[in-house]
């Protein structure tokens, strides 16, 4: 816009009976001839928004922001891209970014010059009232009403909330608990009345779950949500007649407020029962079951007590109609969340032990299926039969899961008849009962079983190997290792879970030193070594997946077991002929495992001088290999840099200084 018809605008706004005014107006009130008058209106409103907060006193400052908070009150709902109130969103967004461009220069209000707190004080004001407004707007129209609307009207809507929850996060991170208190007060009149509107009460929980997470810990604001959530809320929220919504913003606002219930636990109660009877409604059985083990994870520590409430819960869901694999894995989950939280030992692993009781149940399910499924006249049992195992072993991955400790040491698993040296004769029962229970249903499914069953099971594995004690999911190395060596490159989650699992493996093993290890290890690259002469056969590159699975724990296993090599069995030439081709291969994904394979073999065995190792049996041997490693770097690293249509590696640049130069 020029300056001159800037300035006739701005002559044309300023007069209070002006046309344009006038026409302002008519477009908030839905006039659709009007709307281009409220588009020049809003760009200069936009163009203004920093002198707004330098002068917001002058009389036509004053009348932008009145006419940009009125067009936040249409009348008719914001399902077109040109509604006002739409339109408005961005301004106030604008506005927000202002205000807190001007907290970059001073680290609060309070530290503003004299000059500034009037302004800021303004600005605030107008906000808060902007807020207020939008607060309503967010409310849900009646089911005849959405009954009218069609999909782009209802996709329009629902961005219009999402974007208006995003202004409130960010509004909230400038002026902080003046939105909280009116978002409290707000709710707080909702559930006083005397005939609660619903819709209301969610348009207030769903403005108040866009500012849970970054709700301020102090004394103040914890008190004046808990006059919220340990008010009747939940009560209400109950009431079987309530809209699907409505219950969900509920559910939102409990999955938004973890830190708020982590300083307030005895709060929690409360909202685990209104969770555990919203799961067992099929539209809210997931999002309930999810914020149930968000809430139990983050507060198990103060809920053990309520451990025998959990398990009747849990009894009275998988009895119910609305039980479906995921609510279960995640209920089970969140109930030990709480049992690994139970400071008695022995207490801790009797509970464990009713948890392993509901999976051994669906496992015998399972076996009982599939059974039927080998007699004439029940084609679906071997379906139902891989559901049932599908169920049960990601139940026992989501046990597992909540027995994980931090990960910040590494578990000696060398004992093969058992885990880690501080397992207890019970723990060791228990891992026997938990590989059992994994190996009888790979052995059930054989190459039939899905991705589910495999990424679980293993799921299970590597929560043992990284794993700081001898706990009962500290499963004996010996278990894992006989598993592994049935699968080939076509077993099902090959390169996904069982290959990833044996990197984790390789990575707790590392620091073992014993016999058991040294044999574990042999075993382990005549594995890879069979692995490797498959691969070979063809070019690395058909199989990418499994290439770059097969290069990775080769890389961890070079690097993790220096002090075998000069005792190794194996013949690594054919390994390092793979890893070498695999450089040569089109695919992006195997040639950068490969090149971090050699960057991290040359590093370990040549830069630093360790030359008693199979790579210099290498290349001192007659290698009747197509490439020999040593006396080729050059031709690699040309291999690395030749034209491709891909983009660099991001090892390729450290290769250089590292591959020795050819002889």
């Amino acid at each position: 816009m020029s300056p001159s018809v800037w300035k006739d605008v701005q002559v044309l706004l300023a007069h209070p009976d002006s046309i344009f005014r006038r026409m302002v107006k008519q477009a908030q009130l839905g006039d659709d001839e009007a709307r281009p008058y409220f588009n020049l209106f809003l760009t200069v409103a936009e163009q203004s928004v920093q002198e707004m907060l330098r002068e917001p006193e002058t009389d036509f400052h004053g009348y932008l922001l009145e006419v940009m908070k009125e067009s936040l009150s249409a009348s008719d709902w914001p399902v077109e891209p040109s509604h006002p109130a739409i339109l408005a969103l961005q301004f106030w967004q604008n506005f927000i970014d202002e205000m807190s461009d001007a907290l970059m220069a001073d680290e609060s209000p309070s530290e503003f010059p004299q000059s500034r707190i009037v302004w800021w004080n303004s600005a605030r004001l107008n906000l808060l009232a902007a807020i207020e407004k939008f607060m309503i707007r967010l409310r849900l129209p009646s089911l005849s009403e959405l009954h009218d609307w069609g999909k782009d009207e209802r996709d329009v809507f629902r961005e219009f909330r999402r974007d208006v929850k995003d202004l409130f996060s960010e509004a909230y991170s400038i002026i902080g608990n003046d939105i909280l208190v009116g978002f409290v007060r707000f709710t707080a009149s909702a559930l006083e009345s005397s005939s609660p509107d619903p819709l209301q009460i969610e348009a207030s929980l769903t403005s108040f779950s866009a500012i849970g997470d970054a709700i301020n810990e102090s004394d103040e604001t914890d008190q004046a949500v808990a006059t919220i959530v340990g008010s009747r809320l939940f009560q209400f929220l109950s009431s079987p007649e309530l809209p699907y919504l409505v219950k969900k913003s509920g559910i939102d606002l409990i999955a938004s407020m973890t830190s708020f219930y982590q300083r307030r636990p005895d709060l929690v109660p409360l909202a685990l029962n209104f969770l555990f009877e919203a799961a067992k409604h099929e539209s809210l059985a997931v999002s309930a079951s999810r914020s149930i083990s968000q809430l139990t994870s983050a507060c198990r520590s103060e809920l053990t007590s309520e451990l025998s409430t959990f398990f009747v819960k849990y009894d009275e869901f998988i009895a119910g109609p609305t039980i479906d694999s995921l609510t279960k894995e995640k209920l089970i989950g969140s109930i030990a969340a709480v049992v690994q939280a139970i400071p008695v030992h022995e207490d801790r692993l009797s509970a464990l032990e009713t948890l392993l009781r509901y999976v051994s149940k669906d496992i015998e399910r399972s076996i009982e299926l599939m059974n039927l499924a080998q007699r004439p006249g029940h084609p679906e049992s071997a379906r139902e039969s891989l559901q049932a195992g599908e169920q049960a072993m990601r139940c026992l991955a989501a046990i597992a899961r909540s027995f994980e400790d931090d990960g910040t040491q590494v578990v000696d698993l060398e004992n093969s008849e058992g885990g880690g040296p501080m397992s207890t004769e019970r723990e060791k029962i228990l891992q026997l009962q938990i590989s059992r229970m994994i190996s009888t249903q790979l052995s059930l499914f054989g190459d039939h079983a899905t991705f589910e069953v495999v990424e679980s099971a293993c799921s299970v594995f590597r929560t043992g190997f990284k794993g700081r004690d001898g706990g009962p999911f500290s499963l004996p190395a010996a278990d894992f290792l006989a598993l592994l060596f049935q699968r080939s490159i076509h077993s099902p989650g090959f390169s996904d879970e069982w290959l990833k699992s044996l990197c984790t493996y390789l990575s707790a093993a590392s620091l073992q030193k014993s016999q058991q290890k040294e044999s574990d290890m042999n075993d382990i690259l005549e594995y890879l070594l069979n692995l490797v002469t498959v691969q070979l056969q063809n070019d690395p590159g058909q199989d990418p997946d499994a290439t770059v699975g097969i290069v990775q724990c080769l890389s961890k296993f070079f690097r993790s077991n220096l002090a075998f090599f000069s005792r190794l069995r194996v013949d690594c030439r054919p390994i390092l002929h793979f890893a070498a081709r695999s450089l040569e291969t089109r695919e992006i994904l195997p040639r950068r495992a490969a090149a971090e394979f050699w960057v991290g073999a040359f590093y370990e065995h040549l830069f630093l001088g360790r030359l008693n190792d199979p790579l210099t049996q290498c290349r001192n041997s007659s290698s009747n290999t197509r490439i020999s490693p040593l006396k080729s770097s050059h031709c690699w690293i040309a291999c690395l840099t030749r034209s491709t249509a891909s983009s660099p590696l991001r090892s390729y640049h450290r290769l250089p200084c590292i591959v020795p130069k050819a002889s």
